[in-house]
C-alpha cells in the first residue's frame, strides 16, 4: 500500500478516532492532558510519598519527572496494543470491502495514539522548563529514542491487528499484561532495583529499553548504551516489517471471521 497515495484517507480517519474518543465529554481533548497527570499524581503518592523512592541524584523532587517519562511511554502503548487488536472487529464495514485498504486501519488508529503520546511529550517538556531543567537535553532524548520506538509499535500494532481479528479475547490479554508491563519495567523504579535474573525479563518489556535510553539522556540517569540502542533499532526494523508482512498476509481472511 502507498501511504502517500491514501494519506489523505488516513488523517481523516484518524482525526475522526480522536473525536469519537472524546464525542459528548465535557472537557473533550483536554481528558488526554488529564488522563496522565491523575495517574501521575497517584504514583507519585504512593511510590514517592509512601514508599519513598527515590531518584535522580536521591531526590524526591525529581520523582515525579522521572516517573512521568517513562509513564508516558506506558500509556501509548498499552492503549495502542487495546485499539490496535480490536480494529478489524470494530470496522467489520471497511473490511468487507474489496477495495478498502485495510492497512489504512493500522495506520489511522496509530497516529490517533500518537498524538496522545504528543500530549504527554508537550506535559513532561514543560514540566521541565517549569522546574528549570535542561530543555535540550529532554528535546535530544525525545529526538534520538523516539523513531526506533516508533517503528518498533508500529510493528506491534499490525501484529495485534492481524491476531485481533482471530482471536477475540486478545484484548482482555492486553489489559492484563498492562499491569505486568508497567512493574515488569524500569518505570516505576530504576533497573539497578531488580536482581540480575530478573533483569533479562525487564529487557524484554517493548519499552524498557527506550526509558533506560530517554532517562540516560534527558536527565542522566541510567547509561546510554550505543551497542543496545543500535540492536534495539534492528530489532524495531525486524518487528516491522515482520509485522506488516504477517497484517498482509492474513488481510485476506479477515472478511470471513468479522
Amino acid at each position: 500500500m502507498s501511504v502517500v497515495k491514501y494519506k489523505d484517507l488516513i488523517m481523516q480517519i484518524a482525526k475522526r478516532n480522536i473525536h469519537i474518543k472524546y464525542k459528548g465529554s465535557m472537557l473533550g481533548v483536554f481528558w488526554s492532558f488529564l488522563n496522565p497527570l491523575f495517574l501521575l499524581a497517584v504514583y507519585t503518592f504512593v511510590f514517592g510519598f509512601a514508599f519513598k523512592t527515590k531518584w535522580g541524584g536521591n531526590s524526591l523532587t525529581s520523582y515525579p519527572l522521572i516517573l512521568f517519562s517513562g509513564l508516558i511511554f506506558h500509556f501509548f502503548i498499552i492503549e495502542l496494543l487495546a485499539t490496535s487488536s480490536q480494529l478489524i472487529n470494530g470496522n467489520a464495514n471497511y473490511v468487507k470491502k474489496v477495495v478498502f485498504p485495510l492497512e489504512v486501519l493500522i495506520l489511522s488508529n496509530f497516529l490517533a495514539q500518537i498524538f496522545n503520546l504528543l500530549i504527554g511529550a508537550t506535559l513532561l517538556i514543560l514540566a521541565v522548563i517549569i522546574t528549570q531543567g535542561k530543555i535540550i537535553n529532554v528535546v535530544l532524548a525525545f529526538l534520538i529514542v523516539l523513531p526506533p520506538f516508533i517503528i518498533l509499535t508500529l510493528g506491534v500494532s499490525y501484529i495485534f491487528g492481524a491476531l485481533g481479528a482471530f482471536v477475540k479475547d486478545i484484548v482482555h490479554v492486553v489489559n492484563l499484561a498492562s499491569t505486568l508491563f508497567l512493574f515488569v519495567s524500569p518505570i516505576l523504579f530504576p533497573l539497578s532495583v531488580f536482581p540480575d535474573f530478573v533483569k533479562w525479563i525487564v529487557y524484554f518489556n517493548p519499552i524498557s529499553i527506550a526509558v533506560i535510553e530517554f532517562r540516560a539522556i534527558a536527565f542522566n540517569i541510567e547509561t546510554f548504551s550505543l551497542s543496545a540502542y543500535v540492536i534495539y533499532f534492528a530489532v524495531s526494523l525486524l518487528i516491522f516489517f515482520g509485522g506488516r508482512g504477517m497484517f498482509n498476509r492474513l488481510s485476506r481472511g479477515f472478511a470471513d471471521v468479522v
